[in-house]
């Protein structure tokens, strides 16, 4: 098998090229609308390097959610489209509700097509903090960059003094490959480093059931209970945010 063709939800670079890896084939990106074409809109070149949009079908555009506002190229919002050949149903600014970024650069493939970033669906997959959008499966990527796998963690963000802070917690790493207390350590710097740089802004880690375990259930209650059950059960990202707990 020489490539492999994935639709669907967002998914991390870091797992990509993990399966990758592992099977020796490539993995490439497609993406469709059954409002518009089914599978086909749009997809990747032989250098991944977003999904090349069949732009002689259909415009695309960022707006702004709220406002409608036209975006410029490189800012994320959410990705609207315009049918041009499509007849008996055509389409102004079809809505398709997914946030991503398009690009109009030229690929190094030569194709001049716009391309667009994997799409995410939902207010659940931008956490809002200190007046930034963050795409929450920009931390995810990096997370998994970080262990040799698929982790499961909860992001959890708070109020302190007027000001959003974060903190992240570890859900799976008793089950990778942390062998001493200072790889625990070194595994929290790195995590705190990448979620960091991020977020922009400084966080807190703790893995598993450490010593701080219990000021997270302290502070956050029944929903970070919650969260980590479903952690425990595979869930691979959860927010608990304490600004929307009433």
């Amino acid at each position: 098998m020489k490539a492999v063709i994935c639709s669907g939800g967002a998914w991390p670079e870091g797992v990509r090229k993990k399966i990758q890896n592992i099977m020796g084939s490539r993995v490439y990106d497609i993406f469709g609308l059954d409002g518009l074409t089914g599978p086909g809109v749009a997809g990747e070149c032989a250098f991944q390097k977003g999904m090349h949009i069949q732009e002689d079908y259909f415009l695309p555009e960022i707006v702004d959610p709220d406002t409608m506002r036209v975006l410029p190229g490189g800012l994320r919002g959410q990705l609207v489209f315009t049918t041009l050949q499509k007849q008996g149903f055509p389409l102004i600014r079809y809505r398709t509700m997914g946030m991503t970024k398009l690009h109009y650069e030229i690929c190094e493939c030569g194709r001049t097509l716009a391309r667009m970033d994997r799409i995410t669906y939902g207010i659940d997959d931008v956490l809002l903090i200190r007046g930034n959008h963050v795409p929450i499966s920009r931390i995810e990527e990096a997370l998994s960059g970080i262990l040799d796998r698929e982790i499961c963690y909860i992001i959890c963000v708070r109020k302190e003094r007027g000001l959003d802070v974060a903190m992240v917690c570890i859900v799976d790493a008793g089950r990778s490959k942390v062998a001493s207390e200072a790889d625990k350590a070194d595994m929290k710097q790195r995590v705190a480093g990448a979620v960091s740089a991020i977020l922009g802004l400084k966080v807190e880690v703790i893995i598993g059931a450490d010593n701080n375990f219990g000021k997270f259930r302290e502070i956050f209650g029944p929903a970070f209970h919650e969260a980590y059950q479903e952690a425990l059960l595979g869930k691979k990202v959860a927010i608990v945010d304490e600004r929307k707990i009433s």
